[in-house]
């Protein structure tokens, strides 16, 4: 099965194969972390890096994350505070990018930012925003996960659910 979007169920932090040029990723990460602390999803969905494909293709990838970053606001709640974390999480996370599993795997280099976040239904948690260099040259938005710390009884039963909202409506 063909998914317009990917859904990415993992624990743990993802490590980048090449470094990047820091400047430019941090710059692109000042720009989309105020839009996902807002809950502003159609700014974010034109921050993304959209694989190389047809104008259909494109607009139901497009539409895939829509529908994938509206059910993690639903259920994670808005963000009340975010801001760059100084320690690095032990968490479950749930992440979104346009593609395929195996078009996110293929791109080598990303670099990670994560943040402290407080959601107004899930409480504390963690936000990631990796980016990776865009087939244009320039550095754009890989994927936005959403994570919540394992030490907490209620975790994993909350990324399931969610997950499963997800997998569900991408069939």
């Amino acid at each position: 099965m063909k998914w317009a979007s990917s859904v990415v169920l993992l624990a743990g932090l993802l490590s980048c194969n090449r470094p990047l040029n820091t400047s430019q990723t941090d710059s692109v990460a000042s720009r989309i972390s105020p839009l996902i602390a807002s809950g502003n999803q159609e700014a974010i969905l034109d921050h993304f890096e959209y694989p190389e494909t047809t104008d259909v293709e494109r607009s139901r990838d497009r539409a895939g994350v829509r529908k994938l970053l509206s059910i993690l606001y639903s259920d994670f709640g808005s963000i009340e505070q975010m801001s760059r974390s100084k320690s690095l999480p032990n968490a479950l996370d749930l992440l979104v990018a346009p593609g395929t599993v195996e078009q996110l795997n293929r791109k080598e280099s990303f670099k990670r930012y994560i943040y402290d976040a407080k959601f107004t239904k899930y409480g504390d948690g963690y936000v990631y925003i990796d980016v990776s260099k865009r087939l244009d040259g320039k550095f754009g938005l890989r994927s936005v996960s959403f994570a919540l710390p394992l030490g907490r009884s209620e975790t994993a039963g909350r990324i399931r659910t969610t997950s499963q909202r997800m997998i569900e409506t991408l069939k």
